[in-house]
């Protein structure tokens, strides 16, 4: 009898022959490389479902190119045939202890949005934990901000957007997006993966690459925030 194979991201091992993943889509990054005289592109993204850790996916050309105008974050797919190998801490800091590495045979097939299966985190929550920790959220959009062009402190270009978003827990707080983000008006709800938490001028914010931002479907909390009073969003 042959033991089916894992349908959690956490029950991934090297040790399954049949390996499957399904999950949301937390952040995603296409970049080149170069290495031993090779060169090249790499595609990677996390993939989130209920469990503790979600898992880093990577893929190389040519397969990085056609992921990389296929894989959206916030959007759900399930993965098959694919080989799974000890995460190198240096370039993966999802905290799982294995990652997938995609093949030529890899079958990559997108499923209807589950945003159900991510463990968002309320912003009163969020507010109340240490700095440095990582969430997931979804709020709406209260305030967006211009794309800003700033120099980093080692002196490097930077392209930065602001967000002001609240969630159901009447909680809000402020995001610094990082990079090329698109804009959001304010009343679309969004998500928010990965976002680190810290203090800026004694004010709890969040921050978080531009590949992190997403708008979300769920309309359930627009509709919350659309019955809110005036007051009560003049407030927020």
């Amino acid at each position: 009898h042959q033991t089916p194979p894992p349908e959690m991201i956490s029950d991934l091992t090297p040790l399954h022959p049949n390996p499957r993943a399904k999950g949301v889509v937390q952040s995603c990054q296409l970049r080149p490389f170069s290495r031993n005289g090779r060169s090249g592109s790499i595609f990677k993204f996390v993939l989130r479902d209920e469990s503790v850790h979600p898992i880093q996916v990577s893929a190389f050309n040519p397969l990085s190119d056609s992921l990389a105008d296929k894989i959206r974050v916030g959007h759900s797919y399930a993965l098959s045939v694919f080989d799974v190998r000890a995460a190198d801490a240096r370039f993966n800091r999802t905290g799982h202890e294995y990652e997938i590495m995609l093949r030529a045979d890899t079958q990559v097939e997108e499923l209807e949005s589950d945003e159900a299966a991510v463990r968002f985190t309320p912003l009163s929550a969020v507010l109340d934990a240490v700095d440095g920790t990582n969430h997931d959220v979804c709020a709406v959009v209260l305030e967006c901000g211009p794309l800003e062009a700033l120099t980093s402190r080692k002196g490097h270009p930077m392209t930065l957007r602001r967000l002001r978003v609240v969630d159901e827990s009447s909680a809000c707080i402020d995001v610094t997006v990082f990079g090329e983000s698109a804009e959001h008006p304010p009343g679309q709800a969004v998500t928010l993966f990965n976002a680190r938490l810290g203090t800026y001028r004694d004010e709890k914010t969040i921050s978080l690459d531009a590949s992190g931002v997403a708008a979300s479907a769920n309309s359930d909390l627009v509709e919350w925030w659309k019955k809110r009073s005036p007051e009560e969003i003049a407030g927020a």
